[in-house]
């Protein structure tokens, strides 16, 4: 039996592909400010297209802590507190990247 995850698209009810992996998120609060960034693996549908990242557990590096600026960001999302449903997910990999392609 395999240890890796299946993703299944919420939409199509299909597997997901792996599309990326060690792309960086960062994470903003509701005022725009950084907040922290994680390393995550896009996965994207094979019929929709639509994409999801999957974060790691534990955050690289949070805005307070020396360095925080050196590590690369592919893509941002805003953090929205409880109350307001939780977090705010942007297209992550885009139209143009395909699952199963590199980059």
């Amino acid at each position: 039996m395999s240890s890796v995850p299946k993703v299944i698209c919420m939409e199509c009810h299909l597997e997901m592909k792996a599309a990326r992996n060690g792309h960086y998120l960062e994470a903003m609060t509701e005022y725009g400010q950084p907040y922290y960034k994680v390393a995550s693996d896009v996965w994207g549908c094979p019929r929709c297209k639509k994409t999801v990242a999957l974060p790691n557990r534990e955050p690289m590096c949070h805005h307070f802590e020396q360095g925080y600026d050196k590590h690369d960001v592919h893509s941002r999302f805003e953090f929205i507190g409880p109350k307001d449903g939780g977090v705010s997910w942007p297209e992550i990999a885009g139209e143009s990247h395909k699952p199963g392609e590199d980059g």
